[in-house]
């Protein structure tokens, strides 16, 4: 892999990707929270993620009563 593809400029490009990766991770993290929601609403006792390309699943998230 060329490592030189991923070089940033300069500092202010470098603090521009950090911003925009915070925003990408907190919009992720509220879409998953909306999409568990949603699971739980519909009935499901039970929700796992899993990685079609690799075979990973995560850890089931269990419905609290």
């Amino acid at each position: 892999m060329d490592k030189t593809q991923f070089k940033v400029g300069s500092l202010d490009q470098l603090m521009a990707l950090n911003e925009s990766a915070a925003k990408l991770d907190s919009q992720l993290d509220i879409t998953c929270k909306k999409f568990e929601k949603v699971c739980f609403d519909n009935g499901a006792n039970e929700l796992q993620y899993s990685d079609e390309v690799s075979g990973n699943k995560s850890k089931a998230i269990l419905l609290k009563s």
